[in-house]
């Protein structure tokens, strides 16, 4: 299965030293596409991957937190280590398809309600 939006993805960011081995890493999972700002730099270059692919990209550090948008806050420990360029390699552990109720939980966590708690019925 290819990612797409909407799709719950799992991913393992390596960030690459200076003779391209990984060093230190970080694993997300997240839904693609749910921002209001629709997807992300990060998330253009993940999609159409597969399960078990691998992605070598090389993001300037002053760019990370558009880069990254909906994630940033969870590759932080990279982004701050990082001087000017930020080499990754980029690998696809799982893409799954999600249900309605997952997304409009996902939607409601990111603006920061956590949901309505379950009175209007959305399924959050």
């Amino acid at each position: 299965m290819n990612i797409e939006e909407l799709h719950r993805v799992g991913v393992t960011l390596y960030q690459l030293d200076e003779n391209q081995h990984p060093g230190k890493q970080v694993e997300l999972t997240f839904i693609v596409g749910i921002s209001p700002d629709g997807l992300s730099p990060f998330e253009m270059d993940i999609y159409g991957m597969k399960e078990g692919e691998q992605k070598n990209v090389t993001v300037p550090r002053a760019d990370a937190p558009d880069y990254f948008a909906n994630v940033s806050q969870a590759v932080q420990n990279i982004v701050n280590d990082a001087r000017a360029d930020i080499p990754l390699l980029i690998h696809v552990r799982t893409v799954a398809t999600v249900s309605a109720g997952e997304v409009v939980r996902a939607v409601a966590a990111q603006v920061g309600d956590g949901g309505c708690g379950g009175s209007c019925g959305c399924g959050c």
